[in-house]
């Protein structure tokens, strides 16, 4: 974990102002209480360590999950009105709301793979990773329905294990033959080996072996375009990074400011597949985070794409 600073107590009371000092320290008390940092940040009398210095890597694993978010809400709340500074019942709650969020994205995506997903591909179903399943159960499915292209995921038996179909369909009047023969299908990998799976519809979803960035996704999100680079951070301003879309949701990132903007949004009627442009007026709700590291960047798209209704 990058030893990024993430409250520096002196700057940030002499950039906010003394009367964010109670919420400050009902926030680290309540982040102490709840095992979110791994330090503390109090003298032996319970008086704030004023020279103190919050960096990532003092953040426990659920502290990673959740503080910022936690701490950005929190200031936003204390800032409409500084009387509210020790209301640690609404502090409470916002943790409560987080760890729901995160526990619930914790328990849908534990057995799914973390994929780089180049254009036109849609992941459906990615439930790999667990074990004891029954005979010719399907685990995985991804499409692309620009090129008429499918990759199926089955567990057969025993004897043979795991095995990848992939499969290009027929064209027929404006569009693809889904009831007919396969213009081309092939078992393209058998294995007891998952990882060997993996890789295998790794390969199939990045033909171009570019170095994408890895997150969980299903639901059939279609991928647009997607600049996503693991490591990779000289991004120009303004730049359209990742559009991807379900009949009437969208979740695209941009890059603004040396951040990672975020959107998820509803729309009334059906996005044409395919398109990056929706029209304001077809918009019904939008909601938009800023993230500045890749880190935090995997996590919430891990989140909205998975819980989308949840915010949407």
């Amino acid at each position: 974990m990058a030893n990024r600073e993430l409250i520096n107590i002196t700057k940030f009371l002499q950039e906010k102002g003394f009367e964010f000092l109670e919420g400050l320290v009902t926030l680290l008390s309540f982040s102490e209480n709840k095992r979110l940092v791994t330090e503390t940040f109090f003298n032996e009398d319970g008086k704030l360590l004023t020279d103190r210095v919050l960096y990532e890597e003092m953040l426990t694993e659920e502290g990673e999950l959740m503080f910022l978010e936690l701490a950005n809400d929190w200031f936003a709340y204390i800032k409409e009105d500084h009387n509210r500074s020790g209301d640690s019942k609404y502090l409470t709650q916002l943790y409560k709301n987080k760890k729901a969020i995160v526990d619930k994205v914790q328990k849908y995506t534990q057995w799914s793979w973390a994929l780089g997903v180049s254009n036109h591909w849609a992941i459906g179903i990615n439930n790999p990773k667990g074990n004891g399943y029954l005979e010719d159960s399907l685990l995985f499915t991804a499409e692309n329905t620009i090129e008429g292209k499918a990759l199926y995921v089955m567990y057969r038996n025993e004897e043979v294990g795991y095995e990848v179909e992939y499969m290009e369909y027929n064209r027929t009047l404006g569009g693809w033959d889904y009831e007919g023969e396969f213009r081309k299908y092939a078992i393209i990998c058998q294995s007891h080996n998952l990882s060997e799976i993996e890789n295998t519809v790794q390969s199939i979803l990045n033909p171009g072996e570019e170095n994408l960035l890895k997150f969980i996704q299903y639901g059939y999100w279609y991928v647009v375009t997607n600049k996503l680079m693991a490591g990779y951070s000289n991004y120009e301003n303004g730049e359209l990074l990742y559009f991807a879309s379900t009949d009437k949701l969208f979740l695209e990132v941009a890059y603004e400011r040396q951040l990672f903007k975020i959107t998820l949004a509803r729309v009334k009627h059906s996005i044409t597949k395919g398109t990056v442009i929706i029209h304001s007026n077809n918009i019904e709700k939008s909601i938009a985070y800023y993230v500045e590291t890749e880190r935090e960047l995997v996590r919430k798209l891990e989140t909205l794409s998975c819980l989308s209704n949840e915010f949407v």
